[in-house]
């Protein structure tokens, strides 16, 4: 024990000397979570244009339905999907599939939507040309409305762009179909008065924004048991950066180990009493603790710096232990792979580059700076081997969704795997570069 004690001891001593890699660890992730989610917070990028599939059921047939139908389609933003795995898909089933993030999105299309635009129009007739009508249930309007259901973790311009279509698409038939009601119903009326003149309460017809919304749009977001979070950029943001930056301290980890063994240090240090494996799991157990702080930072940014600059509270969820298991099995990947890295480099620069390039290139396929329903089908499906994207998964089921700790145990698992890989991978190359050597 006392031997993993002074290791620990002499790990901290040489992590503390190197005041650069301190602030690359502790400053650089803060000011990347700042920059990106201020700006994101206030600007708005362009949505490429990829093929996102989204759950369309289309219960009306009419043709508003059609024109809706059609809209989406000439977008060439979305695909619409209303099979899966060979059925037709059932709303519950949609819902659930939204709710665990499998589709983006559900719109569902009720049964006589069409039928209630051309009755509203009739109705909005009555009741401002004809002022006897007003109170009549006669005039009252259908209330038969699209409803739209969101993943929790859809980026607001994507969601923006959903929305958009399908409010052109009823823009589009909304206003002939108001234009032929309204033309049909003062006809009616000049042949019903015979030429007399039509009592009118007012002058002209003036519609107000209220009057001309003849069907409205639902949306919620779907979720499983309640909603606990309202998706926002921090909640997006926070953890994606968070485990960007905690990926990052194998740099001066592989360093680090590459500086023990030029200056001799490891041969000294393997001449005593003291095994491998406990170098290492000083190692591991520094870097872990220093991926936690890094963590905790991360944490208290969104939770009380970021919304001192007008941008909404991060929430943590509920599953604390599941949050901490996260942390813990994301900082032990890291540090597996900072200890391959290190393994594998034979110099300080070729390990920085590396490590640098395959952190980015994870990060990027991951879903930290693209989600990944944004991305090509090949890229989607190669982003589920980055670790990255297994930890921002978790994260974001617990932030954006709200889910509670079983629903993190794979990608918990997926972690850990992945860092005992790493470690082992890592002792079978010492123990045959030593033999060689």
């Amino acid at each position: 024990m006392r031997k993993l004690i002074y290791s620990i001891y002499k790990e901290f001593y040489l992590l503390k000397r190197d005041k650069a890699a301190l602030a690359t660890l502790f400053l650089m992730p803060v000011l990347l979570v700042f920059v990106i989610t201020f700006l994101q917070d206030n600007t708005i990028s362009q949505l490429q244009k990829s093929k996102i599939s989204i759950i369309f059921i289309n219960n009306d047939k009419g043709e508003l339905a059609q024109s809706i139908e059609d809209g989406l389609n000439q977008t060439e933003y979305f695909q619409l999907d209303s099979l899966y795995e060979g059925h037709l898909i059932s709303d519950s089933l949609a819902y659930k599939l939204v709710a665990k993030g499998d589709y983006k999105v559900f719109i569902k299309l009720p049964v006589g939507m069409s039928n209630a635009l051309d009755q509203n129009a009739a109705n909005l007739y009555k009741l401002k040309v004809s002022p006897i009508v007003q109170d009549s249930e006669d005039a009252k309007r259908l209330g038969k409305n699209i409803s739209v259901f969101f993943d929790p973790t859809i980026q607001k311009l994507f969601k923006t762009s959903v929305l958009d279509a399908l409010e052109k698409s009823i823009e589009k038939v909304k206003s002939k179909i108001l234009l032929k009601t309204f033309s049909q119903e003062i006809l009616n009326d000049v042949y019903q008065l015979s030429g007399g003149m039509i009592a009118m309460g007012k002058d002209s017809i003036n519609l107000t924004q209220d009057d001309l919304d003849l069907v409205k749009i639902d949306q919620q977001y779907a979720h499983k048991d309640k909603m606990i979070v309202m998706p926002n950029s921090v909640q997006h943001n926070v953890p994606a950066w968070s485990m960007f930056a905690m990926f990052f301290i194998a740099l001066p980890l592989a360093g680090n180990m590459i500086k023990e063994r030029d200056s001799g240090s490891l041969k000294r240090l393997l001449s005593m009493p003291i095994s491998y494996s406990t170098i290492l799991s000083a190692k591991i157990l520094i870097y872990i603790a220093i991926a936690f702080i890094q963590f905790v930072l991360m944490m208290l940014v969104g939770l009380i710096f970021l919304p001192l600059l007008g941008t909404p509270v991060l929430n943590l969820g509920d599953t604390y232990f599941g949050l901490f298991l996260l942390v813990i099995s994301s900082a032990l990947a890291a540090t597996g792979f900072g200890i391959l890295v290190g393994v594998t480099a034979s110099s300080h620069e070729q390990a920085s580059a590396f490590s640098s390039v395959c952190i980015i290139i994870a990060a990027a396929i991951g879903g930290v700076m693209v989600p990944v329903y944004l991305m090509p089908t090949t890229m989607q499906d190669i982003s589920v081997y980055s670790p990255l994207a297994w930890g921002l998964n978790g994260f974001l089921d617990i932030f954006v969704r709200g889910d509670d700790f079983w629903s993190v145990l794979p990608n918990v698992f997926r972690l850990l795997l992945f860092s005992m890989t790493a470690l082992v991978i890592s002792s079978f190359l010492f123990k045959f570069k030593n033999r060689k050597i």
